[in-house]
C-alpha cells in the first residue's frame, strides 16, 4: 500500500465510527496547530505540503483549514528579514498546495518583537507585536467568531503580554466579548472555541518530565496553560452548547472530558520543532486533526499521523 492511501485509510477509519452513529456530517475541517515553518530548518516547507496533501485527500472534503497558531517558527526575538522570511515561506507553499480557505488563531511565535532585545524603538512601530500577523493572516483583530453550518467558531487569543515575555491568558475586553458571544448565541447552536494554548491541559503538567522543578511549574502555569482556566471554565458551564475546546501549543496531544465539555489538543504539524533525529516530541510525532460536527450536536475529533 502506498504511503498516501495508507493515511486516507487512517482517516476513513478514524472518522468512520461517528459516521457510523447515523448522524450527517453538517461541518467537517481541519485543524493543523503548531507548523512552525522556517527555512532554517529544512524539513518544515515539505512537511507543511504533505500536511496539506493529506488534507486534499480527505473525502468529503473539509470546508477551511483551521490554522492553530504557531505558523511560523519564531517572531518573538527575531529581526525584521528573518521574520518576513517565515511569512513568505508560509504563504508559498499554503498557496501551492491547498485552494482551501483558512480560519486563522494566532499562536505565541506569531507575535513579532515582544522579545527583541536591544531596539528600544521597536514598541513603536505600526508592525510591532501582533500587527504584522494580522496583516499576514489577514484579521481585523485576533479574535473573531463566525457561523458555519450551523456551527459556531469562537477563536481566541492566548497570548497576553507578560514582563517575562507572555501570560497564556485572555485580556479583560476579550473576556467581555466572549460572554457577549455566548449570550448571543442560541442555545440550539452548538459551539467550538479554539485557543492556541490549552485552556485545561493534563498533558502540560508532563512537558518538562516526571518531576518538573518549581522553575518549571511556575512556567508551566504562565504559559503552557491558559492561567484564567478557573474564570473560562465557569463561563462554559453556563453554556451547555459549548461541545469543544481545540488548542495546540504543547505539541502533545490528549482529550479531556470535563463538565460536559471536550478540551482536545491537536499536537503539532512539526512535531519535535522538525528535529532531524528525533521527529516525535516525546511520544508525539507531526499530526493533523480532521474535525466531524455532526447535525445531532455531537463532534469527532480525530488524529492523522503526517510524519
Amino acid at each position: 500500500m502506498e504511503r498516501r492511501e495508507f493515511l486516507q485509510g487512517v482517516a476513513t477509519g478514524a472518522l468512520g465510527l461517528a459516521q457510523g452513529s447515523g448522524a450527517r456530517i453538517a461541518l467537517r475541517f481541519a485543524h493543523l496547530t503548531d507548523v512552525h515553518i522556517d527555512a532554517k530548518k529544512p524539513r518544515s516547507p515539505a512537511g507543511l505540503a504533505r500536511a496539506l496533501r493529506v488534507v486534499e485527500s480527505l473525502a468529503p472534503q473539509p470546508a477551511f483549514i483551521l490554522n492553530g497558531g504557531d505558523a511560523i517558527y519564531a517572531a518573538l526575538a527575531r529581526d525584521r528579514e528573518d521574520t518576513a522570511g517565515q511569512w513568505r515561506l508560509w504563504h508559498d507553499v499554503t498557496r501551492a498546495e491547498t485552494s482551501l480557505p483558512f480560519v486563522h488563531c494566532i499562536g505565541n511565535h506569531d507575535i513579532w518583537g515582544w522579545q527583541l532585545a536591544g531596539d528600544p524603538g521597536i514598541a513603536a512601530r505600526a508592525d510591532y507585536g501582533k500587527a504584522w500577523a494580522l496583516a499576514e493572516l489577514e484579521l481585523e483583530r485576533p479574535y473573531h467568531a463566525a457561523l458555519h453550518a450551523g456551527w459556531k467558531l469562537i477563536v481566541l487569543d492566548s497570548t497576553q503580554p507578560h514582563p517575562a515575555g507572555y501570560i497564556g491568558r485572555l485580556d479583560e475586553p476579550q473576556h467581555e466579548w466572549l460572554a457577549h458571544e455566548l449570550h448571543a448565541t442560541p442555545a440550539d447552536i452548538p459551539v467550538i472555541i479554539v485557543s492556541h494554548i490549552p485552556i485545561l491541559s493534563a498533558a502540560a503538567y508532563l512537558w518538562f518530565g516526571a518531576e518538573p522543578t518549581d522553575l518549571q511549574k511556575a512556567i508551566i502555569q504562565r504559559v503552557l496553560v491558559h492561567n484564567d482556566v478557573m474564570r473560562i471554565k465557569d463561563r462554559l458551564a453556563a453554556h451547555p452548547n459549548v461541545k469543544l475546546c481545540l488548542s495546540g501549543h504543547l505539541h502533545m496531544q490528549e482529550r479531556i472530558d470535563y463538565l460536559g465539555v471536550t478540551y482536545a489538543c491537536s499536537g503539532a504539524v512539526c512535531g519535535n520543532w522538525w528535529n532531524e533525529t528525533t521527529p516525535a516530541f516525546q511520544e508525539f510525532g507531526p499530526a493533523i486533526a480532521v474535525v466531524d460536527c455532526h447535525d445531532d450536536g455531537s463532534v469527532t475529533h480525530a488524529l492523522i499521523d503526517v510524519a
